[in-house]
């Protein structure tokens, strides 16, 4: 059963509350008996009060069947009677204090352990958890740190490796030019043809750069909260079409079988039509790239419910199955020895699965080694 914190506030008073009264009236009741006993012993039969012209001249007599008369003054009775009383109340007040501490400790415990993570967390450290086992408001609290430290662990991990990836793709350009720069320099580079082919490579190198370096503005600009979409109602047949056509000449060249399975009544989408022509451009660029000589590609299109679902599929050399999770991270390439001609930037499919995400569609790949992969994605009507 799941109890919330003012629910157990209140059972918390009412257990103290109770247990308070029990004590006290447990105390009072012993206290009682064992003074009413010392005025009027079991066995009395007769009870006589002479009143003086002073409490201590008054006397109470009592007369007992076990024993002889006994006179008793009521001014010491009372006396004995309140100092009992008194310490009492003090007892009482002593248990409700060590009571209410160890209430407000079971409180106040998982409060504390959720701040100490917190700070933790604030200074860097976001390998910290609480461990808590409340089932109540403070564990919701817990579970929220928790899920907070991980997205931040993750956040952090991926900004670290995004660093690294990053120097990494601009270092080896920029090597190049470096050495291709120093060799003309040094005059090892002789000869007019020498010097165009160097001076050739170098503009190359120097592209490379300023690819990556586009890639990333046009990644951050599709993840920043100013990135909108110019939306229209489009058919998908006919930007699929423009696509298939500029990629025909890769095709020709490596003899690929390109087909299309799109259905006449296919619905129109609400999405940016350049972005749409950059999604499929960046699928079956990648598809034309990695099918082998020979091979074919297949993009198809589908109505599915309040939405179409668009696919590229090819015979190619496919994508190991721990690569898969990580096919849409920046920079990730499947075979990091690849070369920038067969492997891009490492940016293209972060871009397109931003592209998707920001039309409310959803992108997924499946794939199988020596057998091939198909990348669908899905845009609402």
């Amino acid at each position: 059963m799941k109890f919330n914190i003012q629910a157990k506030l209140f059972l918390g008073f009412i257990i103290l509350l109770i247990a308070v009264m029990v004590l006290q009236s447990t105390a009072t009741s012993i206290t009682v008996r064992e003074n009413v006993y010392k005025i009027i012993p079991p066995g009395t039969t007769t009870i006589s009060y002479y009143e003086g012209e002073t409490a201590e001249e008054s006397k109470l007599t009592i007369r007992s069947t076990s024993g002889p008369p006994a006179e008793v003054n009521p001014e010491q009775v009372l006396s004995e009677l309140n100092t009992s009383f008194f310490g009492i109340i003090f007892g009482t007040l002593i248990v409700s204090i060590l009571l209410s501490f160890i209430l407000s400790r079971m409180f106040v415990k998982p409060i504390r352990s959720i701040a100490g993570v917190t700070r933790a967390i604030a200074a860097g450290d976001y390998s910290k958890r609480v461990n808590l086992k409340t089932r109540d408001e403070i564990q919701e609290l817990a579970n929220s740190v928790n899920n907070m430290a991980e997205n931040l662990e993750k956040t952090e991990m991926l900004r670290r490796e995004l660093v690294s990836n990053v120097s990494h793709e601009l270092a080896t350009p920029l090597t190049n030019i470096q050495g291709y720069v120093e060799a003309l320099r040094d005059g090892v580079v002789a000869g007019e043809d020498r010097e165009k082919e160097t001076l050739g490579i170098i503009a190359e190198e120097a592209a490379r750069l300023e690819h990556i370096i586009d890639d990333l503005r046009e990644l951050s600009r599709i993840e920043s909260s100013a990135f909108t979409l110019s939306r229209e109602s489009i058919h998908l047949d006919e930007a699929i079409e423009r696509v298939v056509v500029s990629v025909q000449p890769q095709v020709d060249e490596k003899r690929i079988s390109l087909r299309t399975g799109i259905p006449p009544d296919l619905p129109e989408v609400n999405a940016d039509r350049d972005r749409i022509t950059q999604i499929l451009v960046n699928l079956l660029g990648n598809a034309v790239r990695f099918t082998p000589k020979g091979g074919w590609i297949e993009v198809n299109a589908v109505h599915e419910h309040n939405y179409v679902k668009v696919s590229v599929r090819d015979n190619g050399c496919g994508i190991p199955a721990q690569d898969l999770p990580h096919i849409f991270e920046r920079f990730y390439r499947v075979d990091r020895s690849r070369s920038r001609g067969t492997g891009g930037t490492g940016i293209g499919l972060a871009i397109v699965r931003q592209l998707v995400h920001a039309h409310g569609g959803t992108i997924a790949v499946a794939s199988e080694e020596g057998v091939g992969t198909t990348f669908s994605f899905t845009l609402p009507l």
